[in-house]
C-alpha cells in the first residue's frame, strides 16, 4: 500500500494563494512556486539526500483546540533520530488550502515540543496545516529547525488515512523535493509505505 501525503495544487489554488500572498509580502514567481502545496522552506539550508527515505512517525492530535499542541499531548518514546515525525491535526480537510482563515487559524505546536523534537535529532516535522505555528512565529520557529538540521514540511495530505493503515506504528515514507536553485522553498511529493 501507498499512500499519497501531498496535496493536489489545482490552478484555482495557485490564483487564490497568489491573491492572499501578495498582500502580505512580495515573493518573485520561483518563490511563490516554491511555497505550493506540499513543501518545506529551506532556510538557507541544504536539503541532504539521506532524507529520501526515513521512517515515519504520525501523531493525531486532532481532537486538541483551544491550546497549543504539547509534550504532554504526544507520546514520544518511539520517535528516533532522523525520524520524519506528522502531525494530524485535520485543518487541511476543515478548512480549504490556501484561504486566509487556512493560514490564520491553524492550531500550533508548542516551543517545548518543537524543541524537544530538535534535540531528539529528528530530520523533519510535518504538519497537515501552513505551519507549525501561526504567521507570527512561522519564520522563526522554521529557521530555528533549519538551524538544527530539521526541516518542516508543511501542507501534508492524508494524514486520517495514514492513521487508519498505521495507527501509532512507524511506517517508511519518501521525501522527493523538487531541485530548484535560488528558492526560498521546495514543493515536494511525500510518499508513505505502512509496514
Amino acid at each position: 500500500m501507498i499512500i499519497d501525503l501531498s496535496v493536489n495544487v489545482t490552478r484555482e489554488m495557485i490564483e487564490e494563494a497568489k491573491g492572499f500572498v501578495s498582500k502580505d509580502r512580495i515573493l518573485s514567481e520561483l518563490d511563490l512556486f516554491g511555497h505550493l502545496g506540499t513543501h518545506f522552506d529551506i532556510m538557507g539550508g541544504t536539503f541532504d539526500m539521506d532524507n529520501l527515505e526515513r521512517a515515519g512517525r504520525v501523531f493525531d492530535v486532532s481532537a486538541i483546540n483551544g491550546k497549543e499542541i504539547g509534550l504532554t499531548d504526544v507520546d514520544l518514546d518511539n520517535v528516533s533520530k532522523g525520524d520524519f515525525v506528522m502531525f494530524h491535526t485535520g485543518t487541511i480537510r476543515e478548512k480549504r488550502y490556501g484561504t486566509k482563515d487556512y493560514v490564520i487559524s491553524q492550531p500550533e505546536l508548542s516551543w517545548e515540543l518543537i524543541k524537544t523534537l530538535t534535540d531528539i535529532g529528528v530530520s523533519m516535522i510535518g504538519i497537515d496545516a501552513g505551519g507549525l505555528r501561526l504567521p507570527a512565529d512561522h519564520a522563526k520557529v522554521d529557521k530555528y529547525c533549519a538551524d538544527r538540521n530539521v526541516f518542516v514540511v508543511e501542507n501534508l495530505y492524508n494524514l486520517d488515512t495514514l492513521l487508519g493503515a498505521v495507527g501509532s506504528g512507524s511506517f517508511n515514507v519518501g521525501t522527493y523535493p523538487m531541485n530548484l536553485s535560488g528558492a526560498t522553498g521546495l514543493p515536494c511529493r511525500i510518499i508513505a509505505r505502512p509496514m
